[in-house]
């Protein structure tokens, strides 16, 4: 990494510009109510219209297609939702009125994309709560994958996609706050790693891909550059690579621009 990582105490606000007041307005799509709202980042003008969708494990990648914003001439425009992914299915969410109001989102998104003329669409998201019917994340995996079969076929043939597995969490393997466990241990990073079996969550949206087969699409997994073969860390060449439990700093997924513009192209060539 090369310039000035943020210390641990702000790491935790080293967030994508997504969670700031953009125009005077929320970019976040939130319950009860789940209304759409969109964002737009990168070049207002720019020649290729991306939309980035998902949760809040979509908009952790904003600070990297910003990154990329210039050189490519992208204009960038947000579907975000806090907590609900873009799976066309009901969500274990607090109230029954929000399960509904996401699932109800979902489908207004599919819509805006198939009609908004866009040359790429960047997928991705966390798992945050189980299936309705489902007892545990376990048994979620198969109805996340209908769900995002059901999305990946309404926009099949009308927008590539590119679709990206969801990133490590050390929240999931005990360690709840990166930034806070870097301050604890300034002089052993070890202690803030962990293995990348317990890390890296399962991911149904790669199962969707494969069954859909979306034309000019594809699904790739960018963590080999976020965690080694076996192990995943929460500091990596001087950088703090989680804000939280869950979320890359922007910081982190900056450096990740160039590999993420990489599959970007192929995915817009096509």
């Amino acid at each position: 990494y090369a310039g000035t990582p943020p210390a641990a105490a702000q790491a935790p606000d080293d967030k994508s510009a997504a969670y700031q007041d953009v125009g005077g307005k929320d970019c976040w799509s939130t319950g009860p109510d789940f209304e759409l709202v969109t964002c737009t980042f990168g070049r207002t003008q720019g020649a290729k219209r991306v939309a980035l969708v998902g949760n809040s494990h979509a908009g952790q990648w904003l600070p990297t297609l910003e990154a990329l914003a210039g050189a490519n001439d992208l204009q960038i425009t947000t579907f975000l939702a806090s907590r609900c992914a873009l799976a066309d299915i009901d969500q274990n969410l607090p109230t029954s009125a929000q399960t509904a109001a996401c699932r109800s989102w979902v489908n207004r998104v599919a819509t805006a994309l198939v009609d908004g003329d866009y040359d790429a669409v960047v997928l991705t998201n966390r798992m945050s709560v189980t299936a309705k019917g489902s007892p545990d994340a376990a048994a979620s995996q198969r109805a996340y994958e209908r769900g995002y079969v059901s999305v990946l076929k309404r926009l099949a043939g009308r927008v590539p996609v590119l679709g990206l597995r969801d990133t490590p969490a050390p929240g999931d393997a005990g360690i709840p706050s990166a930034p806070d466990c870097v301050a604890e241990h300034p002089d052993d990073a070890d202690a803030c790693s962990g293995a990348r079996s317990a890390w890296v969550p399962a991911e149904p949206l790669k199962a969707a891909f494969a069954a859909v087969q979306p034309a000019d699409s594809a699904f790739v997994d960018l963590n080999d550059y976020i965690c080694g073969d076996q192990t995943c860390r929460s500091v990596v060449g001087g950088a703090i690579v989680y804000s939280d439990g869950s979320h890359l700093t922007a910081t982190y997924a900056r450096t990740l621009a160039p590999m993420l513009g990489r599959e970007l192209s192929r995915v817009l060539a096509r």
